[in-house]
């Protein structure tokens, strides 16, 4: 998490992931409303798993859907420019999408 919220300078578990989106004024948003800069989390059996920055967004005209293109650190290892249900199993594919609150 730590790409996500610390500019890669630090790590942070994901258990944390629940107050930093509390304290840095993130709201949960619908698919439809996603915008590069958004952040996706991953969910298996009902626990955060994952997180990752939306890069990209595309309209999938045959299906009415989206494709999404995400950057995330998987673990220890490197970080990597994926589709959004490219990610080890262990991850989940499902997810919830959250994007700064915007105050003016």
């Amino acid at each position: 998490m730590g790409l996500v919220f610390a500019s890669r300078r630090t790590a942070i578990e994901i258990e944390h992931v629940q107050m930093i989106l509390g304290d840095d004024g993130y709201k949960r948003i619908d698919k439809k409303d996603v915008k590069p800069g958004d952040i996706v989390l991953y969910i298996n059996d009902g626990n955060y798993t994952h997180i990752g920055i939306i890069i990209k967004v595309e309209p999938v005209i045959l299906s009415g859907d989206f494709e999404f293109t995400v950057l995330s650190q998987w673990g220890l290892d490197g970080e990597y420019i994926h589709l959004i249900n490219e990610v080890p199993e262990t991850y989940g594919i499902n997810h919830e999408f959250w994007a700064e609150k915007k105050e003016y």
